[in-house]
């Protein structure tokens, strides 16, 4: 009798104990992920344990001020759902409403909180780095991300984020998204939001997106890319020709490379603009006012071919031997050929990027051409630069410049510069044999961009069109792969998140009566014993 008794107040103790651990457990997950539940969200704001962006041991072992260290360490009294907004930069916004709700990610307090964090951040820490950042970084992208997740519609009174949740497509896919979503409040002011930042993730490719819904909308949003918050550094720009120019306001890459008499191209292929992480081309008018750029050396020339003119050369017997574009030879060389079909001997000839080439026959169209490549469209706008969307300009290009045009991606070697001896050929063997790797130019819209695995098969054929210059690698194996262009690696980036949410939202998706009731099943079998 004793021993039964003595076995059910331990079980009893046992069934106490788990049931403290599980109320302490319940409230801890319920703190943290605060359920779409009105009594929830009042406690929860009245309760936020907060949380802090820097690690105290990390920045304790740093050499900052004692009151800088206190600053970035103090905590913001906010829901931590947004406690990583001061990481990646995204579009910020959407609340996983199964787990936590927009009244309680958006309460005031919490603004307040993130206010006063960056307030103390920027004061104590004037004019300090911190882990090679500006002070404020990650609390000017903490306050940005709570910025654009709670701002509410005018009319409903409804969080946007919530709004923009329910339309009916992709609500980064301007090209195909309905009118009424694209100019609606909401939609229109996440853009304005971001676009005033520098902490947020507004980019060339929203820059592009803003510029499309300002022209369907009617409306004249700014929509230049926020000045970047860690301007690049002189010494960054690896410079080869050490000749540095600080943009001004109205500058072009025309007007750039008249000053500098540099061709146009390469003023244009040399900018570029970096910020978030990645680097974007621009146009020649979007250069932007304040950057330093480096000025490229007037016979810089990006493959490391080189091809020396002779006597009866055009651009299309040059494309040709060596399996390139006319165009793109043209484009190299800009400055140098001035009529395809009579170029001077003893001319230092850039090669442009390799392709499989076919040379355009009269009243060829784009449709024929991608039925014989099996190409898309896309792919051949992108192969070829300067054929127009409509193609009407096909013919003159093969007039004009040679008509040699590429039916795959375009690839170049990687290596020193270096120029055959002069036996008047050019060897297959030594340009199929070099290193090489890929180079993509889109036209397409971002949803169009594409990748492709090129084996190096590609040919340069055997002639007598002067000397053929090589790299100095070894050959890489015969096969490379293409690195994503921008809009994919971002669409990579999107699926990888999604991926990383839904195993987030799976392991929280326990609740506390699930955690109860195996308290009451261990309970059970304790007792059972």
């Amino acid at each position: 009798m004793l021993s039964t008794m003595r076995s059910f107040s331990q079980s009893v103790l046992l069934a106490s104990t788990l049931l403290t651990a599980t109320c302490q457990l319940s409230a801890a997950t319920d703190s943290v992920l605060e359920r779409d539940v009105d009594a929830d969200v009042l406690v929860a704001r009245s309760e936020f344990l907060g949380f802090s962006m820097y690690k105290k041991g990390e920045v304790e072992a740093t050499d900052l001020p004692s009151s800088c260290k206190t600053a970035l360490t103090q905590k913001v009294l906010c829901d931590n759902q947004i406690a990583d907004y001061g990481g990646e930069l995204q579009w910020r916004g959407y609340v996983f409403t199964e787990i936590t709700s927009y009244e309680s990610v958006c309460d005031a307090s919490c603004g307040d909180s993130i206010r006063s964090y960056f307030d103390g951040v920027a004061k104590e820490c004037a004019g300090l780095k911190v882990f090679d950042q500006i002070n404020t970084f990650k609390a000017g992208r903490l306050l940005e991300g709570w910025t654009e997740t709670c701002y509410y519609d005018p009319e409903s009174g409804r969080n946007c984020n919530e709004i923009i949740d329910g339309f009916s497509g992709d609500f980064e896919d301007v090209y195909n998204m309905p009118l009424d979503e694209m100019c609606s409040f909401c939609y229109v002011e996440h853009y304005r939001i971001m676009q005033k930042s520098p902490y947020s993730a507004y980019d060339a490719f929203y820059e592009h997106n803003l510029q499309m819904i300002n022209e369907k909308c009617g409306l004249n949003n700014p929509t230049e890319v926020p000045f970047p918050l860690d301007p690049p550094q002189e010494q960054d720009l690896h410079c080869s020709s050490k000749i540095y120019h600080l943009i001004q306001a109205g500058e072009t890459c025309t007007s750039i490379a008249k000053d500098y008499d540099v061709p146009e191209h390469l003023i244009l292929d040399s900018y570029s603009f970096q910020y978030g992480g990645w680097t974007y081309e621009v146009g020649c008018d979007e250069f932007r006012a304040g950057l330093k750029m480096c000025i490229p050396e007037k016979d810089y020339c990006e493959t490391h071919y080189y091809h020396t003119s002779k006597e009866g050369d055009t651009c299309a017997s040059i494309a040709k031997a060596y399996g390139v574009a006319s165009y793109d030879l043209t484009y190299q060389n800009e400055g140098k050929i001035n009529d395809c079909n009579s170029i001077p001997p003893g001319l230092t000839l850039c090669m442009p990027p390799a392709c499989d080439t076919y040379e355009l026959q009269a009243g060829d169209t784009c449709h024929d051409l991608e039925i014989r490549f099996n190409i898309t469209s896309p792919e051949l706008l992108g192969y070829n630069g300067w054929i127009n969307d409509d193609c009407s300009n096909l013919d003159t290009g093969r007039m004009n410049d040679g008509g040699i045009v590429c039916s795959s991606i375009p690839i170049y070697g990687d290596g020193e510069d270096y120029t055959a001896p002069d036996d008047g050929t050019s060897s297959e063997d030594e340009v199929a044999s070099s290193t090489v790797f890929m180079t993509s130019i889109t036209r397409s819209s971002p949803s169009e961009a594409t990748t492709a695995a090129v084996t190096d098969g590609h040919t340069r054929p055997t002639g007598s069109v002067g000397d053929v210059a090589k790299t100095s690698s070894e050959p890489s194996g015969g096969k490379i792969t293409a690195q994503t262009t921008g809009a994919s690696a971002a669409a990579t980036t999107t699926n990888a998140s999604t991926d990383r949410v839904s195993a987030a939202m799976m392991m929280m998706h326990v609740s506390k009566w699930q955690i109860i009731a195996l308290a009451f099943t261990a309970t059970l079998f304790s007792y059972t014993l």
